[in-house]
């Protein structure tokens, strides 16, 4: 009996990351992305990273999870999956359901007085849907994702941006 108890424990935690494993930022439930679209979002996600320590993590899913709210869905996905520096608290997180129509940019506490819920909505109303409305799964996220780190990437450099931001 003690074996079992052991070996299942043993099994459990070499299922759990290890503060050095690197995980990957793509979570593609929903299989709207090929490897190699998901190998190119990765690499602008960690170089984003790099330069900055923001951590972006992009997840699609058919159902949400039985979420109705997919900003809700996406803040506790990131929480859940610890998105972002714990100090920091500079996580985001790209949520998307092509069969529900939705998307969603949540973000991490420091992240929310940069990257607000306006300049959120403007990145999705003008980057992301009119890639959607044609089809264009991958143009839509990648073009979201871009005009997210740019602006991100701008604010290291200016202050805190006031108004509308242009694309």
């Amino acid at each position: 009996m003690k074996f079992i108890r052991i070996s299942v424990l043993v099994s459990v935690l070499w299922l759990v990351p290890s503060s050095h494993q690197k995980i990957s930022p793509i979570f593609d439930y929903e299989e709207v992305l090929t490897k190699k679209e998901e190998r190119k979002l990765k690499k602008l996600y960690k170089k984003h990273e790099a330069k900055t320590s923001n951590q972006i993590a992009l997840v699609t899913s058919a159902d949400l999870d039985g979420y109705e709210d997919i900003q809700e869905y996406a803040t506790d996905f990131g929480n859940k999956h610890g998105v972002g520096v714990a100090e920091k608290d500079n996580g985001i997180v790209i949520a998307y359901s092509g069969v529900q129509k939705k998307v969603g940019i949540a973000t991490g506490l420091q992240m929310e007085n940069i990257l607000t819920d306006t300049v959120a909505k403007v990145i999705i109303d003008t980057a992301m849907i009119p890639h959607f409305k044609q089809g264009h799964t991958y143009d839509g996220l990648m073009a979201g994702s871009k005009a997210i780190i740019k602006f991100l990437e701008r604010q290291k450099i200016r202050k805190p941006f006031i108004g509308t931001p242009k694309f």
